[in-house]
């Protein structure tokens, strides 16, 4: 069973995540047991509109990056792509790996990598970053080495996809505790924000034992993704508010996705 209750009568205390905390949270099974309820459909549905809405060339490659167990790398393979998702989470990747085998997918393929790293040159026609995989870590210059690793593995012309969360509901909205249960385990979630972070802090109990895992996420606005593409050679194109790609609403919109283009 799951379920969740939302409550913004407490404040959330301050607790801030260590150093690359998602190097543990993300390769944890409790994080794919809270998140599971982003499923293949959904999956399926956005990179549709995606193909759609930007004419990607299928003779060309595609990487996920931050692929977790590859839900997306799989809707752009069902497509015809040949894909290759990468993720830091060794778990996620063991995961992603034996449901290719099992579904007996081709030209699909699946390997750990931290993305602030570069991986590939002028290899891929499109680049996506998908589910708010970005922004996570402590200091904006990562962001920017990550940035300049995905403008490398782009050929000339080629496409990016961030796909992050659009700040500004959220923080109207903050602090919140809120109460998620998933297959017997109860997770209470406290979100709040300071002037450069979102964070969430995630405690439960699991036969007998106490866990609490953080998160965090910086506020990066539609002028930050702008600036930042062009630093590194990247024209902005877009920047739609949902998965169905509507108009971005900086106030309103659930999503920030924006799509740049390699200068050639």
């Amino acid at each position: 069973m799951s379920g969740s209750k939302t409550s913004n009568s407490q404040v959330c205390p301050p607790i801030y995540p260590g150093p690359d905390w998602f190097t543990t949270w993300f390769n944890s099974g409790y994080y794919h047991l809270l998140y599971q309820n982003h499923n293949e459909g959904e999956a399926q549905t956005f990179i549709d509109n995606l193909v759609l809405a930007l004419k990607v060339n299928k003779d060309l490659s595609v990487l996920d990056l931050a692929c977790g167990k590859g839900r997306h790398s799989r809707s752009f393979n069902r497509l015809g792509f040949t894909v290759t998702g990468l993720d830091l989470s060794p778990e996620s990747i063991h995961a992603a790996t034996e449901m290719a085998s099992e579904q007996g997918a081709t030209n699909l393929t699946f390997r750990v990598h931290d993305m602030r790293e570069p991986f590939a040159t002028n290899a891929f026609g499109l680049v996506v970053n998908l589910f708010t995989s970005f922004g996570y870590f402590g200091h904006r210059d990562e962001n920017m080495a990550t940035l300049s690793a995905i403008a490398e593995a782009l050929v000339p012309d080629g496409l990016v996809v961030i796909d992050y969360l659009n700040p500004a509901p959220i923080l109207a909205r903050l602090p919140i505790r809120q109460m998620i249960s998933r297959e017997g385990v109860d997770f209470d979630i406290c979100k709040w924000h300071d002037h450069d972070f979102i964070y969430k802090n995630i405690k439960f109990s699991d036969k007998g034992q106490d866990y609490q895992f953080d998160e965090q996420v910086q506020i990066l606005t539609e002028d930050w993704f702008r600036s930042a593409l062009q630093q590194v050679g990247i024209r902005p194109l877009h920047i739609w508010g949902t998965y169905d790609l509507d108009e971005l609403m900086p106030a309103s919109s659930p999503r920030m996705i924006v799509v740049g283009q390699k200068v050639a």
